[in-house]
């Protein structure tokens, strides 16, 4: 197929017979307004990381990176295997390897003010801290898994066994229902995350909501029935 270039006729270039404002606008005055596709984004880079010779006490950070490579390499998706690398003993140097060599993934977590976790370039290495009252860290570790699993054990703290439909539905309240009733299906097969399923726990059940037909009621009335737990997870994803 070739490239046509109007620009490259004569007649046609600056002439207003293409491109934008060539066509006569409507009787109402509304023009056509396309949503901008995403003008960049955030791409690999590998690490700028020092040469062998000027790896000199970096080794605690080397034997930390090689423990996670180990530890992928072990990995078992299916036995959601995995291991915690403790950073904790590395110095400023060190930990600066460590970082440079990970980096910053897409997703990142805050388990409320306790928990920090950050993916890495790596898909299943998080970056996770752990810090006190007065931001101090506690912990500081990499792992290697398919969430962490630090703050996964807190996620599940107080949550419900089902979700308590209200008697009355505000206005314009129409396509959630349904949904809670389908959630409350999956929570009886499943228990709540905290161990009270029976059998084998099934894989989990995701609603995409940008797919379904919704008002702003719909997603208030989810917003307020379901609530909010301490866990914010943020995949940035393309264009971001």
């Amino acid at each position: 197929m070739s490239n046509f270039n109007p620009g490259s006729v004569p007649g046609l270039a600056g002439s207003g017979i293409v491109g934008p404002g060539s066509q006569p606008g409507e009787e109402d005055g509304a023009t056509l307004d396309i949503f901008p596709m995403p003008s960049g984004m955030t791409t690999f880079s590998t690490p700028d990381l020092p040469e062998p010779e000027d790896a000199a006490g970096l080794e605690a950070g080397v034997a930390a990176l090689e423990a996670v490579l180990a530890a992928l390499r072990a990995f078992d998706g299916k036995k959601n295997t995995g291991a915690t690398i403790e950073l904790a003993g590395l110095d400023a140097a060190n930990l600066d390897l460590v970082n440079q060599v990970l980096g910053e993934g897409e997703v990142s977590i805050v388990g409320g003010t306790r928990y920090q976790a950050q993916e890495a370039v790596l898909a299943g290495v998080w970056r996770v801290r752990e810090t006190g009252e007065n931001g101090e860290v506690l912990r500081d570790t990499v792992e290697v898994a398919v969430f962490p699993r630090t703050i996964a054990t807190t996620a599940f703290a107080g949550a419900k066994d089902a979700v308590v439909m209200p008697e009355v539905l505000g206005a314009n309240v129409f396509n959630a229902p349904p949904l809670v009733t389908e959630l409350n299906e999956q929570l009886g097969r499943s228990g709540n995350g905290s161990g009270n399923g029976s059998g084998d726990a099934p894989g989990p059940h995701v609603i995409n909501l940008s797919l379904l037909p919704h008002t702003q009621e719909d997603l208030t009335f989810l917003d307020e029935v379901l609530g909010r737990s301490g866990l914010t997870v943020l995949s940035r994803g393309y264009g971001n």
